[in-house]
C-alpha cells in the first residue's frame, strides 16, 4: 500500500492528541509525522522533509491556517490541505475554497467523518501518483530511444524484410548503443526495445514472459541479492563473471529477436491480412481528409510505410493508392445522384482539393466526367 504523510497542526494540545490516537492513520495509508502546536512549528518541518498531507486548524494565534497552507506550498506546491473550523468562521471558510483546500471539517470533530474524508483523500493521492509514474515511464521512453531511434527503426526494418542474419547485426547495433549510452541500465535498455518491438508488430503482450531477457533478468533479481549483498560485505567484485553474465544476457537478447522474428515468419499472412483491413477501415472512416496518404495511415497504424504499401497490395488485389481513389469517387457517385450538391462541393466533400483532379479521377473510374454523369441519370439513360 501506498503511505503519503501526514502534518497535524492544531494549538489546542486535547485536540491533537484526540486526532493523533483515535484515527488509525496507519491503516488507511497515512504516516503520521508530526502533530505541533503552531504554524512555526509546521513550517520547520516542511523545510526538512516533504510532507503530502496538511491538517491544520485554520484559526490560530499569529498565523492562520491559510497563511500557513500558502506557505507550506513554498515548499510543497502539492501539498493536499484540510481545514478544521468552528461554525462561526465563514470569512475563513470562503478563504478556504479560495486556496482550493481538499476538504474543510466542522467542528465538534467527528472521529467517522474524518476517516471517511481521509480515505477519499487516499484514493485521489493514489491515482495521482499512478499518472505520474506513468507520465515519468513516458518521458523515461522518450529519452531512453532520443540517441537509438535509427537503429530500432532500422531493426524493425529488417524483421519485417525476415532476414535472421541482418537482425543479428541489427541487435549488435543496439546492443553497441546499449554499452555507449546506456551502461548504468542495460538490462532496462535491452527490455525497453524487446516491449517496442513486440508492441510495434501487435504481438501479445504475453509473448515477453517466454523471452530469455526478462526470465534472466527476473532469476537474477531472485538469486543475485543474497550474493551482491555477500560481494559488497567483503568489498570485491568479480569482473570476469560480471562480463560472462553480460555476454550471456546480450546472447539471449540476441535470440529473443530472432524467436520474435520467426514467430513473425509463422504469422506473416495473418499480420499482414490485419494491417491491411486495419488500413482499409481507416480509409473508408477519413475519406474526406486532404491531406489522407499512405504514410499517413502507416504512421497511425504503426507499422513502415514499404510494409503497409506491400501488405495492402497483397491482401486486397490493388495498391493503396487506386482504393483511395475508388472509394472517393464511389462516395461522389452516391452524392451526385442525390442532386443536393454543386460538384466542386462534393469535390471537397470526399478529399479533393481540386475540381480539376476530382473530375480527372472521376472520368477516369466512369469515363464520363461528373456534369455528364448527372446529366445522363436525368435523361434515364440508367447507370455508367
Amino acid at each position: 500500500m501506498l503511505m503519503y504523510t501526514l502534518l497535524i497542526v492544531d494549538d489546542e494540545a486535547l485536540i491533537r492528541r484526540g486526532l493523533s490516537k483515535i484515527i488509525p492513520w496507519g491503516e488507511m495509508g497515512y504516516e503520521l509525522v508530526g502533530a505541533v502546536g503552531n504554524a512555526q512549528e509546521a513550517l520547520e518541518l516542511f523545510s526538512q522533509r516533504k510532507i503530502d498531507v496538511l491538517l491544520t486548524d485554520i484559526s490560530m494565534p499569529e498565523m492562520n491556517g491559510l497563511e500557513l497552507i500558502e506557505k507550506a506550498r513554498e515548499y510543497n506546491e502539492g501539498v493536499k490541505s484540510i481545514v478544521i473550523s468552528g461554525y462561526s468562521e465563514f470569512d475563513y471558510a470562503l478563504g478556504a475554497i479560495q486556496l482550493k483546500v481538499e476538504n474543510y471539517i466542522l467542528k465538534p470533530l467527528d472521529p467517522d467523518k474524518i476517516t471517511d474524508i481521509f480515505r477519499k483523500l487516499k484514493v485521489t493521492l493514489d491515482r495521482e501518483q499512478e499518472e505520474h509514474v506513468r507520465m515519468q515511464s513516458m518521458q523515461s521512453g522518450r529519452h531512453l530511444f532520443s540517441e537509438t531511434d535509427r537503429n530500432l527503426e532500422q531493426l524493425v526494418l529488417t524483421m519485417e524484410e525476415g532476414s535472421p542474419e541482418k537482425v543479428k547485426q541489427a541487435a549488435e547495433r543496439i546492443l553497441s548503443d546499449c554499452r555507449n549510452f546506456y551502461s548504468s541500465h542495460p538490462d532496462a535498455y535491452r527490455k525497453a526495445v524487446l516491449e517496442k518491438v513486440v508492441r510495434y508488430f501487435r504481438l501479445e503482450e504475453s509473448v515477453l514472459s517466454d523471452l530469455q531477457t526478462f526470465s534472466v533478468s527476473e532469476s537474477e533479481d531472485r538469486n543475485g541479492l543474497k550474493e551482491g549483498k555477500q560481494q559488497k560485505k567483503l568489498g570485491w567484485q568479480k569482473e570476469s563473471g560480471h562480463q560472462e553474465e553480460l555476454r550471456s544476457q546480450e546472447a539471449a537478447f540476441e535470440e529473443d529477436l530472432c524467436s520474435i522474428l520467426m514467430m513473425l515468419q509463422e504469422n506473416a499472412e495473418a499480420l499482414a491480412i490485419r494491417v491491411s483491413y486495419q488500413a482499409r477501415q481507416y480509409v473508408n472512416a477519413h475519406y474526406s481528409d486532404k491531406e489522407l496518404s499512405l504514410r499517413q495511415v502507416a504512421d497511425r497504424l504503426h507499422v513502415s510505410y514499404g510494409y503497409l504499401s506491400t501488405a495492402f497490395t497483397r491482401t486486397f488485389g490493388e495498391n493503396f493508392k487506386s482504393y483511395v481513389v475508388n472509394i472517393r469517387t464511389e462516395k461522389a457517385r452516391e452524392l451526385l445522384l442525390e442532386r443536393k450538391y454543386k460538384i466542386y462541393e462534393i469535390a471537397d466533400m470526399v478529399g479533393y482539393g481540386s475540381s480539376r483532379y476530382f473530375t480527372d479521377a472521376f472520368k477516369k473510374k466512369y469515363g464520363v466526367s461528373p456534369a455528364d454523369y448527372v446529366n445522363r441519370r436525368r435523361k434515364g439513360g440508367g447507370e455508367v
